[in-house]
């Protein structure tokens, strides 16, 4: 057997999982983490192990538009997305993208890599995110909520 195109190996695949209680679908984009931590994508399902595999036995059943599209993944090494659903500007300091795992990264005007945000406890018991002006180490917030003013030291 010689070596077999992605096109190949594609249609000889089963359209749909055979492995108990995998709900994952032909066509579907996922992230793909390796054995070292480290996560790529997206990618798309080509399809699935009909249960003949050599991997199958080891939870190896998942074909994706890999470089090695010929060597099945597991499900447990498959992840939905994360795509932005949001962007806002925030004056002084960059642009805070909201994203669909719920996390909130901050992006800074200056450069550098983004980090996570985290909401701050307000005086006003609202959890908020950081806003508004800063100046010597301190950043003045608007509570969205209640209209509150508070500064908090973000030296």
């Amino acid at each position: 057997m010689g070596i077999q195109t992605l096109r190949q190996v594609e249609a000889s695949l089963s359209p749909v999982p055979v492995y108990p209680g995998c709900k994952l679908r032909k066509g579907q984009s996922v992230m793909f983490k390796n054995y070292y931590g480290v996560t790529f994508g997206p990618h798309k399902i080509i399809g699935f192990c009909d249960g003949s595999g050599p991997l199958y036995k080891y939870g190896k059943h998942v074909y994706l538009d890999l470089d090695s599209y010929w060597c099945p993944v597991a499900e447990a090494s498959l992840s939905e997305p994360v795509t932005i659903l949001k962007t806002e500007i925030v004056t002084g300091f960059g642009e805070r993208l909201t994203m669909s795992d719920g996390s909130i990264w901050m992006h800074s005007f200056g450069g550098g890599k983004p980090i996570e945000e985290k909401p701050a406890k307000l005086a006003c018991g609202h959890d908020h995110y950081r806003d508004g002006t800063s100046s010597g180490g301190c950043v003045t917030m608007l509570c969205r909520k209640c209209g509150d003013e508070y500064e908090r030291d973000v030296s």
